[in-house]
């Protein structure tokens, strides 16, 4: 514990003084597996900029009037809520390419699986599913027992939604799939919480105003021990680099800065990420290929494999005529292999030897 204390001050202090200038109230942070850095939403300017892991900030997007809050990257398109609407932004270019006018009170948080992005509404209470392709959307849950969802993420494990509360005694709720019935997961002493993120072992990290402090839990919300609790400042959207096993934090009070910490949880087992029912990949460790049971694919997936700096490296389609891919150019060591497709969202970690 005291390294990770070390850790903690080290990264938070490097992310503070290189953004010091750029920042202006970042509200939510997003990953991009492409170049290895981060989009992070500026709430105090309407701007979206991007972080490097050594701190380097770059200019990338304007125009985002009501926001941004929430960001979701699906494919080469960022989601932004803005407000009542959802933004769409060239991952590229920063473009604006598109919106989702939607007409909602306020959009705060975002997740995805496959092609339905999930916002969360916190003055209504309620949160939509939008489907990325038609962009068309509906009201997938309304009934939130007077909650008000904030932060929301896919749980890849248990192949649900799982979100967060504002307000005293903030409760976690996980909503089904299928049916988008909502159950409890459990119950803090945390007030007011703003985000929260998933480690590949299914523990939860939730942001909470009161106190400005990451709280860890176990995947039943129970066996809380302080994460961060020095240098946060309101803290909000949450993001949890499986692949670095690094947590950010965007502070969106007073310290105007993204604060990032180490933990020990994904890279060390070496355990595989994988949802309900999700296609076996085999061998592992692998020096040449690998591959997934033709029979579990049920049609095409992308799969996608990245380094432990969380960069893309590869990518193809396999499918049950074709489900090997073709590693054999990749250097020695630990990737992370995602595997996607409209029925499955599933990720490994692999061994390249």
């Amino acid at each position: 514990m005291n390294t990770l204390k070390t850790v903690f001050s080290a990264c938070m202090l490097s992310f503070s003084i290189a953004g010091a200038q750029t920042y202006n109230g970042p509200e939510s942070i997003e990953f991009d597996p492409n170049d290895g850095k981060y989009f992070v939403g500026n709430n105090g300017s309407g701007t979206i900029i991007k972080l490097s892991p050594n701190g380097t900030l770059q200019n990338f997007a304007s125009g985002i009037t009501s926001g941004p809050h929430g960001l979701e990257l699906i494919a080469d398109t960022l989601y932004v809520c803005d407000g009542a609407n959802v933004r769409m932004v060239d991952r590229v270019s920063g473009s604006i390419i598109g919106s989702i006018m939607m007409g909602a009170n306020f959009l705060n948080g975002a997740t995805h699986k496959g092609n339905d992005l999930f916002v969360t509404d916190f003055t209504a209470k309620k949160i939509y599913r939008i489907n990325v392709l038609t962009r068309q959307f509906n009201l997938f849950c309304s009934t939130l027992s007077g909650k008000t969802p904030n932060g929301i993420i896919y749980d890849d494990i248990n192949d649900r939604l799982v979100y967060c509360c504002w307000g005293s005694n903030a409760q976690v709720h996980a909503i089904n799939l299928t049916d988008s019935t909502i159950t409890s997961i459990g119950t803090t002493t945390l007030g007011n919480c703003d985000g929260i993120a998933m480690n590949c072992s299914g523990e939860f990290y939730i942001a909470s105003w009161s106190p400005n402090r990451v709280t860890k839990f176990s995947s039943t919300i129970t066996s809380p021990t302080t994460f961060i609790a020095t240098g946060l400042s309101s803290p909000a959207d949450i993001y949890y680099n499986r692949m670095q096993d690094s947590l950010y934090v965007p502070n969106s009070g007073s310290g105007n800065n993204v604060s990032k910490a180490g933990d020990i949880s994904c890279t060390v087992s070496l355990k595989e990420l994988n949802g309900k029912n999700a296609p076996s990949l085999f061998p592992n460790p692998a020096t040449d290929r690998i591959s997934f049971k033709p029979e579990e694919l049920n049609g095409t997936a992308i799969c996608t494999v990245f380094d432990v700096q969380g960069k893309k490296v590869l990518s193809q389609s396999v499918s049950s005529s074709h489900a090997s891919v073709d590693i054999s150019k990749l250097e020695k060591g630990i990737y992370m292999v995602k595997l996607q497709s409209e029925k499955i969202d599933s990720s490994y970690k692999l061994i390249k030897e």
